[in-house]
């Protein structure tokens, strides 16, 4: 796709980001149909879908190097004024918040693909998908469902640029996504530095923190993530100070010893091996609430 634009403009790409499974299961962990339905104005800059998908293969890490995966997108252009260089490395920042708020609002990691460069350098446009491979037999992709652009996008984004708190929060909770899916445990340091982040500096932070994550959770919700095996931030200081990994890091491309039940994992269903459930409960949990959490400071 061609976006058209000026030559004091500069463009770049955002759009989900793939990352191999640390437990062999095989997962799709983005929604490869949406695509924007129209252009949007936020925050001065203009965000436009791009009409084709982005198919990129990868292959069946961790589990095999044998096998091939493909990974279907649908990037999102981003365009804005002047292209000095600090304008420039002022929009990557902005950008990357921008990608920091869909990943919010999607509930899926998303980033910056291609950064921001000058429209007069190379035309804006969706890079090419990689040729299939040889051996790949699989159906084309899907056809595209439009989604027009989530209403927190602007309020969010309005609400960080004069809220530092809330700015190191989304940033920590936008890492943590990023990560998570090979790195739970770095993933769970994140998700609680980004409630620290909001509770800020209180004579007594633990309690402030707990009071927030009681917010925005069910009674049984916050006992489970504070029983003391699996209290959340002690787990978290057993990673940043006692260098304790809690998920599927240690055993990285095993498979799981059961079947994914339809639909996901029930909020609260017990499982008896400590490192599932970490990853498919515990963590899951604590970003549901870490992300309640920055959407009711933005007033969502």
């Amino acid at each position: 796709m061609m976006a058209s634009s000026s030559s004091d403009q500069w463009w770049c790409l955002v759009g989900p980001v793939w990352a191999p499974e640390a437990t062999g299961l095989l997962t799709l962990p983005h929604d490869q149909c949406r695509v924007l339905d129209g252009e949007y104005v936020c925050l001065g800059l203009t965000l436009r879908p791009g009409d084709s998908p982005l198919v990129e293969y990868y292959r069946l890490e961790t589990e095999t190097l044998a096998g091939t995966t493909a990974f279907i997108s649908r990037p999102v252009f981003v365009l804005g004024d002047g292209v000095s260089p600090t304008e420039l490395r002022d929009a990557g920042q902005k950008v990357r918040q921008l990608a920091a708020c869909l990943s919010l609002a999607w509930s899926e990691p998303w980033n910056v693909r291609s950064a921001p460069s000058p429209c007069t350098q190379q035309p804006p446009s969706v890079p090419q998908s990689w040729p299939a491979p040889a051996d790949w037999l699989r159906d084309p992709p899907l056809p595209p469902v439009e989604e027009p652009l989530p209403d927190i996008i602007e309020q969010l984004a309005s609400r960080v640029a004069h809220d530092r708190a809330l700015a190191s929060a989304l940033s920590l909770w936008h890492e943590g996504i990023l990560v998570r899916r090979q790195h739970p445990s770095l993933a769970l340091v994140c998700f609680v530095a980004c409630i620290e982040a909001l509770a800020g500096p209180e004579p007594n932070e633990r309690k402030q923190f707990w009071n927030l994550v009681a917010s925005v959770t069910e009674p049984d919700e916050l006992r489970y993530l504070r029983q003391r095996r699996g209290d959340i931030y002690r787990l978290r200081s057993l990673t940043a100070h006692g260098s304790r990994l809690h998920g599927s890091e240690m055993i990285f491309g095993q498979h799981t010893q059961f079947d994914m039940p339809p639909g996901g994992w029930p909020p609260m269903l017990r499982i008896e091996r400590e490192d599932q459930d970490f990853v498919f409960v515990r963590l899951p949990l604590t970003q549901r609430v870490s992300g309640d959490l920055i959407r009711a400071r933005a007033g969502s």
